[in-house]
């Protein structure tokens, strides 16, 4: 379940800052090799460096980058955002430093819904675009794959000298044929599984061992959705549950200790698992997607791009580093002086004396190797050099501008996403929902996602990270935890019509005669049952055991059946009016309802905001029943 916060809330604009090109090339270079030491000295820099560089980064833009994994530091999801529009960035400084004067600029956007995950096909992508630079002066190739946290195109508005060259999309083909000359691969399926090389030690799996396995798909276009379902139903597989994964860093599946198999296109999941220690074994009976370009009406920038792309595809090289020519205070410098055409005007706007902005365009110029201005009686007038340089400048400055404005509500929005693992016999969906309304009242953009675990599986979800906190009953483990409620009645739960207990408490020894309805063995309200029957000399027998809150609330007005629960477990059932309460009264036992949390990660504060709520919520006096 996810609740998603739906108030408007304020965005600050980003100021410069000093995130500059340089440093913007070597987070590049550190998202495309899990070893920042290899990065490092292929940036020809010391690893202190490009450390101190991605720390600046993070703290300039509040973002979360890298997370270290089992097989190295991978880049996180607000990570590849930013490898993205940096490549744009850096893309167009490499552009504006060795573009030629006579060259006529056009701008070929070449987009994707394929997620980002800075994989084979996106890395091609971009070898490409610096492939047709440098053959085809002018032919610029902005790429875009989809992104959750960027739904938006970034599209500039075009300046002087610049056109549209038309639009390439790279996808999966929906049908069998296509054409020849824009086809680009075959992307086999594979089996990502945790399955151990000393138990499962073929190199391919096949459909007899993938039946003994649960099969799960991954978040993926409905297009490949449908091909994998129809592969399991052709092979008589069972059906494969959908998952939430993101598969460029596995972090949920990479923690699982059951065995399972992912099915998946390799291209979707070989970066993820660079980073992890899981297996893609190929399929014995294969299934191929084919990744296809469609150019559209684009004719010949279109057609020229295809081909460098599928160079690339056929002969990858690893991510070089980009070389900006240009910083970023260079950029905004001369488009000032585009716009204002008068150097102390643009010294005025820029908040900067007139000698710094004289030495900025100087060396802008050497490093150009000719003039990008004019000098005449009415003021600056840009050469030709300037009018294809400040096309470029506006894309350079347009993506930096979008990083500082986005950037720190992304962060914001990420320390807000809060998930809760809670106990589905908690009894606490109403009250959680009341302190989710306030909650939001203070943080306008957070999103709330609730998963249901049993008394083993809450503690495995905090640990894991797939849970922030969990909302459990009060035991003896030894993870940190918050009392909400440390005093609940623990009783019996029966339907009124079936006459089966008198008004009032019952004593432990007349519950054992009964038939019970009791949760598993490691929930803790069975724990305290069977401990307190213990001392009495007593054994109550189950007739049905389930930690299950909604078939509970079916069962007991069917069956002459009384159910463990709390009284706030029956003030929330559907039927609380037909249910009746029992507490139990010789001897009393009392159980409560707590918040666990990660001793080693602890709390955020917006986390603890939402515990503080949900304490007071549950500390209400409820409603009489």
């Amino acid at each position: 379940m996810l609740w998603r916060g739906s108030r408007h809330h304020h965005r600050k604009s980003g100021g410069n800052g000093q995130m500059e090109t340089r440093q913007l090339a070597y987070f590049v270079l550190a998202c495309h090799h899990r070893n920042h030491s290899e990065a490092a000295a292929l940036a020809g820099i010391s690893a202190s460096t490009l450390s101190g560089a991605l720390a600046a980064l993070e703290a300039e833009t509040g973002l979360a980058l890298f997370r270290r994994g089992p097989m190295g530091r991978y880049p996180t999801e607000a990570a590849r955002w930013l490898c993205q529009i940096s490549e744009r960035l850096l893309q167009a400084t490499e552009a504006a430093a060795s573009l030629p004067v006579e060259a006529e600029l056009q701008w070929l956007d070449v987009v994707s819904p394929l997620h980002l995950m800075l994989g084979r096909l996106y890395r091609a992508a971009g070898l490409a675009a610096r492939r047709v630079r440098r053959d085809h002066p002018g032919l610029l190739a902005r790429i875009r794959f989809h992104s959750p946290l960027d739904p938006a195109p970034l599209d500039p508005p075009r300046a002087q000298g610049g056109r549209d060259g038309g639009r390439v999309n790279l996808s999966y083909s929906e049908t069998d044929t296509c054409d020849p000359d824009l086809f680009l691969f075959d992307d086999e399926w594979v089996a990502v599984t945790n399955l151990a090389q000393g138990a499962f030690p073929d190199t391919e799996i096949g459909i007899a061992a993938l039946a003994g396995l649960p099969l799960e798909l991954p978040p993926m276009l409905a297009t490949l959705e449908r091909q994998g379902r129809h592969y399991c139903a052709v092979h008589g597989l069972p059906d494969p549950a959908s998952v939430d994964e993101d598969l460029g860093i596995f972090s949920r599946l990479s923690r699982r200790t059951r065995d399972f198999a992912l099915l998946a296109p390799r291209s979707l999941v070989a970066g993820g698992l660079q980073r992890s220690t899981l297996r893609a074994l190929p399929l014995a009976v294969p299934l191929r997607s084919p990744v296809v370009a469609d150019i559209g009406g684009t004719g010949g920038p279109g057609r020229v791009y295809v081909g460098a792309l599928r160079q690339a595809l056929a002969h990858p090289e690893g991510a070089g580093a980009y070389e900006p020519g240009f910083t970023l205070r260079q950029m905004r410098y001369f488009l000032a002086l585009a716009d204002e055409r008068n150097m102390s005007a643009a010294a005025r706007r820029l908040n900067v004396v007139q000698p710094a902005l004289s030495g900025q365009l100087r060396k802008l110029e050497d490093r150009l190797g000719q003039p990008v201005f004019r000098r005449e009686p009415q003021g600056l007038r840009p050469t030709r050099a300037g009018v294809r340089l400040e096309a470029l400048a506006r894309e350079i400055v347009a993506c930096h501008d979008r990083v500082a404005r986005e950037a720190r509500a992304i962060g914001a929005a990420e320390r807000h996403h809060v998930t809760v693992a809670v106990d589905p016999l908690a009894g606490c969906a109403s009250p959680l929902a009341a302190a989710f309304e306030k909650w939001l009242d203070i943080y306008p953009a957070a999103r709330l996602r609730l998963v249901e675990g049993s008394a083993t599986e809450l503690p495995r979800l905090i640990e894991s990270g797939e849970a922030s906190f969990a909302i459990a009953q009060i035991h003896d483990g030894a993870m940190p935890r918050i009392d909400l409620v440390p005093e609940q009645e623990l009783g019996l739960l029966a339907a009124r019509g079936h006459g089966l207990l008198d008004a009032g408490g019952v004593a432990l020894r007349d519950a054992a005669a009964l038939p019970l309805i009791l949760p598993p063995q490691d929930h803790p309200w069975r724990r305290l049952l069977e401990r307190a029957a213990r001392q009495e000399g007593i054994q109550p027998e189950a007739v049905a055991e389930t930690a299950s809150a909604a078939l509970v609330g079916a069962m007991l007005p069917r069956m002459p059946v009384a159910a463990l629960a709390t009284r706030a477990f029956a003030l929330a059932c559907p039927d609380a009016g037909a249910l009746s309460f029992h507490p139990f009264t010789d001897p009393r036992l009392r159980t409560g309802l707590c918040v666990l949390f990660s001793g080693e990660r602890g709390l955020r504060d917006s986390e603890r905001m939402l515990v503080r709520l949900l304490r007071r919520t549950l500390q209400e006096p409820p409603e009489p029943a």
